[in-house]
């Protein structure tokens, strides 16, 4: 394997979830590159259109009203799908971002909504101790039940050391 190769692979450590996502179909060619790289808004809202399309092909996902939404510095399909959904939202102003990199937190919220979004899921967190990261201070207000499901459903873990790193970079793989 050259360098440039092992650059674009995902780590030893996502590469079976990674496989499996292939699998599925739900991966989009952009995304399918540069593992370890920071993903972008759009490039996220690429995955999740595909995860909610496959769910409703399948006819696993609630009845949900979309909402007409609009942003001027994005026409992209996919991030106008999520937006009507309900998995995104803009950052202010009519804008979207496209190109901006999400953070763990972000990511967690977003996933959560979009998970929300299929049938049967479960989205109690009550009757559970939340699980306590080291740098569980860290982590805003508005994430802390978001980041509670997304661990408890086995969609996102740590980083190491008991951390969850929630302003870190969320990457391609992650």
């Amino acid at each position: 394997v050259t360098a440039a190769a092992a650059a674009e692979a995902p780590s030893s450590w996502a590469k079976s979830a990674v496989d499996t996502a292939r699998n599925a179909g739900i991966v989009p060619e952009q995304v399918d590159q540069a593992y370890t790289q920071s993903i972008t808004r759009a490039d996220f809202c690429a995955l999740a259109a595909a995860v909610y399309r496959t769910w409703e092909k399948s006819g696993n996902v609630k009845s949900v009203e979309k909402t007409a939404v609009s942003f001027s510095d994005t026409k992209d399909e996919d991030v106008l799908l999520c937006a009507s959904l309900g998995v995104v939202n803009g950052v202010g102003n009519g804008k979207f971002a496209p190109q901006q990199q999400l953070t763990r937190q972000q990511a967690a919220s977003m996933l959560h909504r979009l998970g929300n979004l299929r049938k049967n899921a479960k989205d109690s967190v009550k009757d559970r101790m939340p699980h306590v990261f080291a740098d569980g201070e860290k982590i805003r207000s508005w994430a802390r039940s978001d980041i509670n499901w997304v661990y408890r459903q086995g969609i996102m873990n740590g980083t190491g050391s008991n951390q969850f790193t929630p302003n870190g970079a969320y990457t391609r793989e992650q």
